[in-house]
């Protein structure tokens, strides 16, 4: 009955497990069945006599059960996510909570913690809620993750209306997970962290926030930052750009209701938003200049509207959306381990499947070159857009791959002296990733020092979470979390479980902090790099991944699953 929703998902905090052992009894059963009694012996009915038919029949009969076992899968996770750590003794009170970030993060933390009974403040420095999806309302802003696995498994919702779902959508399922849980009250808007500090003898972090221009501090336990990795947006220091008499303006602070109809329009940038943003204004502008430093892959983002029919059975079959969804999971992690490695298959398959979109959209060879990488697969992030060439070969379009040298008063002059005439220039050039946490500062128990500054420009916490001498610091989508193949969501509920127990541990333990130790954070990030240095992040390229001394400090090493298992407990033996 809880497969196909029948029963509440939401599980009370005392709420007995019987339920999660049968499912997990199911899902060992099935896999067994398939491969002792089906997958093996059909493989050598191939391979010995031949009888492919049959095989396959019987390869048939057991597929039919596979998307149930899937399904499960993905139940069981959704249950754990939704379900709050029992403590069986509390040896000291509650811990209070600050969360920092109202985006999908925070979100997932206030629900977890606030089903566990715990005291929550949210901290949000805009004036809503919604993070990313707040800021970015460009023309054409949505997700290039499917909308069945860019959602959170406990609050699955059968309403998406496409398969990649826009910016809009996005931020109107946040908006009703805060009003079902309750959390409007719980989040302090207009509201920035500036500095916190630790104080060892209490265990507590004294925060200190500016709140609509008034300075406040705040006492709390824990601190927990769901800032994300693409929140500070980054302007390149192009010569000029304060003298532009026309409208400039980043693509993450889009003007509310800004009219582009019959302007002339650059774009400096070509990676993820503006490749996005150009088809969806093309049409309505009278000149588009795109400005591009380095092509990227594009790939194909077969798009289309989910039918009615889907959408019913997504509803009143819920074990259908789990179904989809495991299926679209399970290819991310398949791509992943198929292509994110170097090695022939990268260099032949994965390029060839990165320049499929450019060579059968783009016949002229000029434009062709231009828009050719010279870089492995998946070295930078992989874009997806079925109408972004095509939009760069409308008659009021053209790709600059010219240096830009200066802005004037009324347009870009690039390398080749040519100026272009402009009345408003876009800046789709991305955020400054590896600066997490940045401009907060947050002081541990060294007090000379804060934690940008001990992690010396190469950013780095055990899981992506904690860093050795903040105690009670627990970091969201923090140092090698970011994800090319799957969704971050699925990364925040591994992150939000384990915070969560580590809680119920102090909880139950009668701990004042939890530290993590210096040893297993120095073995996770030697580990860590000597798994990245394999991936083609650390080719011959320089993205958005990078710090400033070559380290990867925004890739996770390994695919979602592996993470999963990292996080699925929390060891105190690391503290």
């Amino acid at each position: 009955s809880g497969l196909l929703g029948l029963k509440s998902r939401r599980r009370k905090p005392n709420m007995p497990v019987l339920e999660d052992v049968i499912i997990a009894i199911f899902i060992a059963a099935q896999c067994a069945l398939f491969f002792s009694v089906t997958a093996i012996p059909a493989y050598l009915m191939v391979l010995l006599s031949g009888q492919a038919v049959t095989a396959m029949r019987v390869l048939g009969y057991t597929f039919l059960s596979l998307p149930l076992t899937a399904a499960a899968i993905h139940s069981l996770l959704a249950r754990a996510a939704a379900s709050a750590p029992r403590w069986k003794k509390q040896s000291r009170e509650l811990p209070r909570v600050i969360v920092v970030g109202a985006g999908f993060g925070g979100l997932c933390a206030a629900i977890k913690f606030k089903t566990m009974g715990l005291q929550v403040t949210i901290i949000e420095k805009s004036e809503n809620i919604g993070g990313t999806w707040h800021f970015n309302t460009y023309p054409g802003s949505g997700c290039d993750v499917p909308s069945l696995l860019y959602q959170f498994s406990f609050a699955m919702n059968p309403g998406w209306t496409r398969k990649w779902a826009p910016q809009s959508e996005i931020i109107q399922y946040m908006h009703r997970l805060y009003d079902s849980y309750d959390l409007r009250k719980n989040v302090k808007l207009n509201t920035e962290v500036e500095s916190a500090q630790f104080d060892e003898k209490t265990g507590t972090w004294r925060v200190k926030c500016n709140e609509s221009g008034n300075s406040t501090e705040l006492l709390c336990d824990i601190v927990v930052t769901a800032v994300g990795q693409l929140s500070a947006i980054q302007i390149p220091p192009i010569p000029g750009t304060d003298t532009f008499e026309g409208d400039s303006f980043h693509a993450a602070r889009w003007p509310k209701g800004y009219d582009l109809q019959g302007r002339r329009v650059a774009v400096i940038g070509a990676a993820a938003s503006a490749v996005q943003i150009v088809p969806a204004i093309v049409d309505k502008v009278k000149t588009l200049s795109v400005f591009q430093r380095t092509p990227s892959y594009i790939v194909h983002k077969r798009d289309f509207v989910v039918p009615a029919w889907q959408r019913f059975l997504y509803r009143f079959m819920p074990i259908t959306q789990h179904m989809y969804r495991a299926a679209i999971w399970l290819l991310g992690e398949l791509f992943f381990l198929s292509f994110a490695t170097r090695g022939n298959l990268n260099k032949s398959m994965g390029t060839k499947m990165g320049l499929e979109a450019l060579q059968e959209q783009v016949k002229d060879p000029e434009l062709a070159k231009k828009l050719t990488p010279d870089f492995d697969f998946m070295c930078k992030r992989t874009l997806l857009s079925s109408e972004y060439y095509p939009a760069l070969q409308r008659k009021n379009a053209e790709l600059v791959a010219d240096k830009i040298e200066k802005i004037t008063k009324v347009g870009i002059v690039t390398a080749d002296g040519k100026t272009r005439e402009v009345d408003t220039i876009v800046f789709a050039t991305g955020f400054k990733s590896t600066e997490f946490l940045s401009p907060m500062t947050f002081v541990g128990t060294d007090r000379s020092s804060d934690l940008n500054k001990s992690w010396a420009g190469s950013p780095c916490a055990y899981l992506g979470m904690a860093s050795p001498g903040f105690p009670n610091l627990f970091i969201l989508y923090g140092p090698n979390t970011n994800l090319g193949h799957s969704s971050i969501l699925f990364m925040l509920e591994c992150q939000v479980n384990y915070i969560a127990q580590a809680l119920a541990y102090m909880v139950e333990s009668g701990a004042k902090s939890l530290d993590v130790r210096r040893d297993v954070m120095d073995e996770y990030k030697k580990t860590t790099q000597e798994k990245l240095s394999k991936l083609v992040f650390t080719s011959s390229c320089n993205s958005w991944y990078r710090a400033k001394n070559g380290e990867i400090v925004n890739n996770l090493a390994t695919g979602t699953f592996r993470y999963f298992l990292e996080t699925r407990r929390f060891r105190a033996a690391d503290y």
